[in-house]
C-alpha cells in the first residue's frame, strides 16, 4: 500500500503550524493529487499549495486552518485500519456489542458514501463494513476501534447537578462529525452539507439538524439550545435527567439509574420502552440498539434485567409519560400487571411493538401482527400521534377441589379445550428447544402441525365435562365442543375475529367492544373447525354474552390465558371485571369493531 507521503512534498520543519485550539500539527504541502479539505469540503485542486496535519492526516486549505472545529484525533498509521479488514469482519457475531469508553459499538453495514471518525478515510466493503456507536453514530473501521480512546467522548444522557447551577447553562448540541445524509441542508447557512469525498459537516445526536464545518463558529456567537428535534416530545432530555454523583461508573447504565433525580417537564411526554429480547423472533437486542440511536438510552429497559418494575418506578417521578411495549401479548400483560401490583396511580397509556407470535392486542391496536425490522423513526412517529382507548380487564379466579385458589389477569381471551392443549404442546416444545424457534413464521408452521396431529386426540366430549353460568343464569351449550373461548378483544390466536356479528345480533346479542364491561362466548366443535376459523372458511358458535362467568369443570383439560397454557384439574372457575388500562392506538379506531 502506497504511504501518504507519495501523495505530497513535505516542504520543511519550518513550515509546520501548530493548531494549539484542535491540538493538529500542520504542515504546508504542495498535493500532487486532488484532495479536498477536511473544513470545508471543498478540493483543493492539483499542485496546489495546503496544509496537512502530521497526525491526523487531515488536509486544508491554507486560508481554513485557523477556522478548525475538528479535533486532532492522533492518529498516524491508519493504513493498518485497513488491512484484512473484510476478512476480520466476516467472522464479527453483529449481535456484540463492545463498550469502549462510553461509547457502545456494534457492526454495521452503510448504505451510503462513510468515512471513520478516527483515521477519516473511508470505509470500504458491501456488508458489514465497519462499526457505528449505538448511542451518538460515531464510525469506525474495526481496528481504529480499538483506539477509540483518542475519539471524542460519546453524547451524556444526563446532566451533572453543577451544570445546571450554572446561571447560563443550557442544553448544546452534541456535533459529531460526517458522515451526514444527502439532501440535508445547514442550520446556519441551508445549503447542502452532504459530502462524498471528504469527512466534512456535522451532525447533532440529539436533534439531527447538519452544519458545515465552516458556518459553525457563526452558529456558536447565537448561543442556541438543542431543542431534541421532530421527537422531543418522546425524548426523556438529558436536561431532567440530574446526575447527583459524577464519580460513580459512568458505563453502568443501572448506577447512573440509582443516582440521578428526574426533573418533571410539563411540555413533554417522554416514552419508557420495555424490550423483551425472548418474545417471538428474538428480535428485542436488534431494538434497543435502534431505539439508542433516536431516544435517551436512560428511558430504554430490557426487562431481562428485573422486569417492569425498575422503569415503572423510575418514570412514576415523572408524572406524564407515555408506554412503549416490545413484545408479545403475554410481555404486555406482564406490564399492566406489573402497573397494578405497584399501584401507580395515573400510568401512562400503552403502545405495542409485537414480537410474540400471536400479538392479538397489538393488531386490534393497529400496531400490526408482527415486526418484521421495518425502519424504528416512523414507528416513533406514529406513537406520537396516536389514539387513547381503554382496554378492559378481567380476574379470573381458579378454585380446585381442595379449595385451593389462584387468581389470574385476563386481557385477551380464556379458553378450555383443544386449543390450549395445542399452545401447551408448542409451549413445551419451544422451551426444550429455544434455538428452533427464532422465526415468526416457523413457529406459525410448528403451531399448524399440531393442530393437524390433535385432530385425533383432541378434547373431544368437552360439553360434557363442563357447567357454563352467565351473570347467574346457567347457560345450555346445545352442541358438541372441543373449545370453549371468552373473548375480551376481537382478535384470536394471531388475528382471527371469532365473533360474527351477523349471527350475534339474531339472537340478541350486541357488537364486541373492549371498553363495555362484556366478555363474548363462544365454541370450536374440533382442531379443524378452528384452523378454517382462522383462515376465514367458518366462524365460531356463538354461546352467550356477559360481564359474569362461572365455570365448573368436572374434569382435568387445559386451560389458556391470553395464549399462557397450562393443565387444569377439576375446578371452578370464576371470570368478572377488573379494571380499565389507557392503551394507545395507531388509527382512531380499534381493529375488528367496525
Amino acid at each position: 500500500m502506497a504511504t501518504r507521503s507519495s501523495n505530497s512534498n513535505r516542504i520543511s520543519n519550518s513550515n509546520r503550524v501548530s493548531n494549539s485550539n484542535k491540538n493538529h500539527e500542520l504542515e504546508k504541502r504542495r498535493f500532487k493529487s486532488i484532495c479536498f479539505c477536511n473544513h470545508c469540503g471543498e478540493s483543493i485542486g492539483l499542485l496546489t499549495q495546503g496544509q496537512e496535519c502530521s497526525s491526523c492526516k487531515n488536509r486544508y486549505h491554507l486560508n481554513c486552518a485557523d477556522k478548525i472545529t475538528t479535533l486532532c484525533t492522533h492518529w498516524t498509521t491508519y493504513e493498518q485500519s485497513l488491512e484484512n479488514e473484510q476478512e476480520d469482519l466476516e467472522d464479527y457475531n453483529p449481535e456484540t456489542v463492545e463498550i469502549i469508553g462510553l461509547h457502545e459499538f456494534t457492526i454495521r453495514t452503510f448504505k451510503k458514501f462513510t468515512f471513520c471518525n478516527l483515521c477519516n478515510r473511508f470505509v470500504f466493503g458491501v456488508v458489514n463494513q465497519g462499526f457505528a456507536c449505538m448511542n451518538c453514530g460515531l464510525v469506525t473501521h474495526k481496528n481504529c476501534k480499538k483506539k477509540a480512546s483518542l475519539l471524542p467522548g460519546c453524547r451524556p444522557f444526563f446532566t451533572i447537578q453543577q451544570e445546571l447551577e450554572n446561571e447560563n447553562y443550557n442544553f448544546k448540541h452534541f456535533w459529531v462529525n460526517g458522515n451526514v445524509s444527502k439532501s440535508r441542508v445547514c442550520l446556519e447557512c441551508k445549503d447542502e452539507v452532504y459530502n462524498s469525498n471528504v469527512l466534512t459537516g456535522k451532525q447533532c445526536s440529539w436533534c439531527k439538524c447538519v452544519i458545515h464545518d465552516k458556518c459553525l463558529a457563526e452558529y456558536n456567537k447565537k448561543n442556541e439550545c438543542c431543542n431534541l428535534g421532530d421527537l422531543s416530545n418522546l425524548i426523556l432530555s438529558p436536561a431532567n435527567v440530574i446526575l447527583n454523583n459524577p464519580l460513580i461508573n459512568l458505563s453502568n447504565i443501572e448506577e447512573i439509574r440509582k443516582n440521578c433525580t428526574i426533573r418533571r417537564d410539563p411540555n413533554s411526554t417522554p416514552l419508557l420502552i420495555f424490550v423483551n429480547n425472548r418474545s417471538g423472533g428474538q428480535q428485542g437486542q436488534s431494538l434497543i440498539k435502534k431505539f439508542k440511536r433516536f431516544l435517551n438510552p436512560i428511558q430504554i429497559f430490557d426487562l431481562a434485567n428485573g422486569g417492569p418494575k425498575p422503569g415503572l418506578e423510575f418514570f412514576n417521578a415523572i408524572g406524564n409519560y407515555n408506554i412503549l411495549i416490545c413484545g408479545g401479548d403475554g410481555t404486555a400483560g406482564w406490564v399492566l400487571s406489573k402497573i397494578d401490583e405497584l399501584g401507580l396511580e395515573n400510568p401512562g397509556p400503552s403502545a405495542i411493538i409485537p414480537l410474540g407470535t400471536g400479538n392479538d392486542l397489538a393488531r386490534i391496536l393497529y400496531w400490526g401482527g408482527g415486526y418484521t425490522g421495518e425502519k424504528i423513526l416512523p414507528i416513533l412517529e406514529a406513537v406520537k400521534t396516536s389514539h387513547i382507548f381503554n382496554l378492559d380487564r378481567w380476574k379470573i379466579t381458579i378454585t380446585n377441589i381442595n379449595n385451593e385458589i389462584t387468581t389470574f389477569v385476563m386481557n385477551n381471551y380464556f379458553s378450555i379445550g383443544v386449543d390450549a392443549k395445542i399452545a401447551l404442546e408448542f409451549h413445551e416444545e419451544r422451551e426444550k428447544h429455544p434455538e428452533q424457534f427464532k422465526s415468526r413464521t416457523g413457529n406459525k408452521i410448528k403451531y399448524a402441525n399440531l393442530g393437524a396431529v390433535n385432530l385425533i386426540s383432541g378434547c373431544p366430549n368437552l360439553e360434557r365435562e363442563i357447567e357454563l353460568i352467565v351473570d347467574g343464569r346457567e347457560c345450555a351449550i346445545e352442541s358438541a365442543l372441543e373449545a370453549l373461548i371468552i373473548l375480551n378483544v376481537p382478535s384470536y390466536a394471531g388475528g382471527c375475529n371469532l365473533w360474527n356479528y351477523n349471527e350475534a345480533i339474531k339472537i340478541n346479542l350486541l357488537r364486541q367492544k373492549i371498553d363495555d364491561q362484556k366478555l363474548e362466548i363462544v365454541s370450536i366443535s374440533n382442531s379443524f373447525h378452528l384452523g378454517q376459523c382462522k383462515i376465514g372458511a367458518s366462524t365460531a358458535d356463538i354461546i352467550n354474552q356477559g360481564r359474569e362467568i362461572i365455570i365448573n369443570l368436572r374434569q382435568e383439560s387445559f386451560i389458556q390465558i391470553d395464549g399462557e397454557p397450562k393443565r387444569q384439574g377439576p375446578c371452578r372457575i370464576h371470570i368478572q371485571y377488573l379494571n380499565s388500562r389507557p392503551m394507545l392506538s395507531k388509527l382512531n379506531s380499534i381493529h375488528g369493531l367496525h
